[in-house]
């Protein structure tokens, strides 16, 4: 070991208030680093020769950690490091990632969408403008964006938007689709840019898919573009949106899912916004749904957990480690002050829609703070993630406290130390306003459901 290269997909950022950020350029993980870490990466250079470097013992240790990890390479010459590796330090708080529609645009007539993309209620940006918003993330030191729409694909410009991507070094971690325009084409066109994105297809149930996307066919073409990427061996992410349509046949898909060897599932109750307002449609009880989700995750445990999964916020399980299931809806332990932060996703993962408008989250799409929000044509990134006083931080930002505070229901509930007040964005979309409360986590935390998911999994693993 003479020279020390930090390893091509690696980059070091820092923010305000994380001035130290190791982030690959290719799935987009970031991992906050100590000062000591640092300072011996940024001497990975590849043009210093360490031979002349005085290092500690616990220095070199470290060192040969790092190259253990593949995060350094050592070699005998001077190999330099992309410009786009370099440290650079943005002037506002982190963001870790920025989940974008980049249309409003739909080729299918989705009766649950959100956005309302049937009527392209969210005007798309010009070329120019989306790159712009590139410029804006590279300077607010964005390390991932995951790509959704409408149909992400309908836009004539995606790949001038990869290309920059890959040229400012933001990683393209998820792209969200309904598939249908999906092609093996386009599989090696991912290929040879040298992109790996999950891609996150929508199905929505083997008898629930057709109606709900409008198009006699449209799941067994899902099926069909899961298939071809597999063969291609991009990872495979699945959204089910849960309804009384489809609600009976969950056990049904998630055989065809295990099957077909998908890599990640995640199914989400559709809630009342955009489209699925008009169908007025019975809406699944939150018993029948958490006992629905009791009777796959039975199913799921005894089959050795073959795919990561995620059924809502009521259960998530890594890959074939059923030991490690967690609630998303069980909060860590608060403070002593109460200081807790309501959602890190609103926080570190916030979302653009197509027109420029940024929220804390999608499902706050729709909602009666989205008028409120900061549009990128007028603010940046950077300006908006600065750590002043404005109308996004003091929803992504928001603290416990503030809940408990302005809550009384939910300050004096026994489970408010678990539950924490619970999702703004569902508390706004079962009509209880911002500070309001969740009945869904309150049926979750007042029927025992915790338990309850304790108690099937170790009954399944026993058998």
């Amino acid at each position: 070991m003479n020279y020390v290269s930090l390893s091509k997909e690696y980059m070091l950022r820092g923010y305000q208030d994380y001035p130290y950020v190791l982030a690959d350029r290719k799935n987009g993980r970031t991992e906050i680093l100590d000062r000591s870490t640092f300072l011996l990466l940024e001497l990975c250079s590849g043009t210093i020769d360490f031979s002349a470097v005085y290092l500690t013992q616990q220095q070199k240790e470290r060192l040969a950690h790092l190259h253990e990890w593949g995060i350094v390479q050592f070699s005998q010459g001077q190999k330099g490091i992309d410009r786009v590796q370099e440290y650079k330090k943005a002037e506002n708080l982190f963001i870790s990632s920025l989940h974008w529609s980049v249309t409003g645009r739909c080729n299918l007539k989705c009766r649950h969408c959100y956005m309302s993309a049937p009527d392209y209620k969210y005007k798309d940006m010009s070329t120019a403008e989306c790159l712009q918003v590139i410029e804006q993330m590279d300077l607010a030191g964005v390390p991932a964006v995951s790509i959704t729409g409408g149909e992400p694909f309908l836009r004539e410009d995606i790949w001038t938007l990869l290309e920059m991507f890959s040229k400012k070094g933001i990683a393209v971690s998820h792209i969200y689709t309904n598939g249908t325009l999906l092609t093996e084409r386009i599989a090696d066109r991912f290929r040879s840019m040298g992109l790996c994105p999950n891609f996150v297809i929508s199905f929505d149930g083997v008898d629930g898919h057709d109606w709900l996307r409008a198009k006699k066919g449209a799941g067994e073409q899902a099926a069909s573009v899961i298939r071809m990427l597999k063969e291609y061996g991009f990872p495979i992410m699945i959204e089910t949106a849960v309804y009384d349509g489809n609600i009976d046949c969950l056990m049904d898909t998630y055989e065809l899912l295990k099957r077909l060897g998908v890599d990640y599932w995640k199914t989400s109750l559709i809630y009342e916004a955009g489209e699925w307002r008009k169908e007025g449609r019975r809406q699944v009880g939150t018993r029948e749904l958490y006992d629905v989700y009791l009777s796959m995750i039975r199913a799921y445990v005894k089959d050795g957990a073959p795919c990561f999964i995620q059924l809502d916020g009521f259960f998530s399980c890594p890959a074939h480690e059923p030991d490690k299931w967690y609630s998303p809806y069980v909060r860590e332990a608060l403070s002593e002050h109460g200081e807790g932060r309501c959602c890190g996703t609103c926080r570190f993962d916030p979302y653009l829609l197509p027109h420029g408008k940024l929220l804390p989250c999608a499902a706050m799409t729709d909602s009666e703070v989205e008028k409120e929000m900061p549009d990128l044509h007028t603010e940046t990134l950077s300006q908006v993630y600065s750590g002043a006083d404005n109308a996004f931080f003091r929803i992504a930002d928001m603290k416990t406290a503030e809940i408990l505070g302005r809550n009384s229901d939910c300050a004096t509930c026994a489970h408010r130390e678990l539950c924490q007040g619970g999702c703004r964005a569902m508390s706004l979309i079962e009509g209880f306003g911002l500070y309001g409360h969740s009945p869904v986590l309150c049926t979750f935390f007042n029927g025992g459901y915790e338990n309850k998911i304790k108690e099937t999994v170790e009954q399944a693993g026993r058998r």
